[in-house]
């Protein structure tokens, strides 16, 4: 299905199989956002140092990108969500999910490129947030 991605950008092919799975999700955005849409943010964050996990780091990129994109007169934002914990971050911020790309279904050579995956991640989300109808702040 995704054969192209041993002739991603990258000379690695693990960064291939990342940048072509964000690439499917972008190609994909455009098809589920509002007729109002105006300029769209999108944020990605696909990796975190483990030290650095469940510190609230990506919480607080979250805020600071939300608040650059406010700005810059972003209307909505999406997020590319690789991992189970991103996608559940941006749920609680008031996402909702507008599209999943199950991972069984991103093959390299007809095998799943990622399977067993540590957090337990079954799907690359992305997700959508509209400054207008969206209301800010965390959910519990």
């Amino acid at each position: 299905m995704y054969a192209h991605i041993r002739n991603g950008p990258f000379k690695n092919l693990n960064l291939n199989r990342v940048a072509v799975l964000l690439e499917e999700l972008g190609w994909q955005t455009g098809k589920f956002l509002p007729k109002d849409t105006q300029k769209l943010g999108i944020h990605e964050l696909f990796s975190t140092q483990p030290s650095f996990m469940r510190s609230g780091l990506a919480a607080k990129i979250a805020n600071t990108i939300q608040k650059i994109f406010i700005e810059q007169g972003c209307t909505q934002e999406a997020g590319y969500c690789v991992a189970t914990g991103t996608w559940k971050m941006s749920l609680r911020y008031g996402h909702r999910t507008i599209y999943s790309l199950p991972y069984d279904q991103y093959l390299e050579d007809g095998k799943p490129v990622f399977e067993n995956l540590y957090d337990k991640a079954t799907a690359a989300n992305t997700t959508l947030f509209d400054y207008k109808r969206d209301k800010f702040g965390r959910r519990s």
